[in-house]
């Protein structure tokens, strides 16, 4: 989270991170979205990516019994636990985003366009929205989100590696 805010604003992406008093309130928005990313979207998302890319690497033959003996030590109990506090944490999260932000903007910290904000939420949730696991489309303006950020120039084009992992 600390070297988007670092880029722009070494390098004068207004758009996207805006300096000066006029910017403040706007960075302190920025600001409390990548904070609450740290502590609460992160989070979510290791739950469900981490089994996942374990999964497809022991898929591709790689080693990964390092990590996956932890994962697969856990009881019948402790694994309907562990479900118990992903979906809740998906949940939160959805809508704190649903109501933080996007019932009343197109974009997290923004109505003219994303900021540094959306492009570290949407670097997590795409991941997981590529790979199919969570239904995002039960939240209608998150999914509507994901679409605008979808739509932006050179989506594709960087993710050529995760849609191909993804599948």
């Amino acid at each position: 989270g600390a070297i988007l805010p670092y880029l722009a604003e070494t390098h004068g992406w207004e758009d996207l991170y805006p300096s000066g008093p006029a910017g403040a309130l706007q960075r302190a928005k920025i600001q409390q979205w990548i904070h609450w990313y740290h502590t609460n979207l992160r989070f979510a998302t290791k739950l469900v990516w981490s089994p996942f890319l374990l999964k497809k690497l022991a898929a591709m033959g790689i080693n990964v019994s390092l990590f996956s003996s932890k994962l697969e030590e856990l009881s019948p109990e402790k694994a309907a636990a562990l479900k118990a506090q992903v979906d809740k944490q998906w949940k939160d999260a959805m809508l704190t985003m649903t109501h933080g932000a996007l019932k009343d903007s197109p974009f997290l910290a923004s109505k003219d366009g994303p900021t540094i904000a959306d492009f570290i939420l949407y670097s997590e949730i795409d991941q997981i929205h590529y790979a199919g696991l969570y239904d995002f489309k039960a939240w209608p303006e998150v999914y509507a989100w994901i679409e605008r950020m979808q739509k932006l120039p050179e989506h594709d084009s960087v993710r050529q590696l995760l849609f191909k992992f993804a599948n």
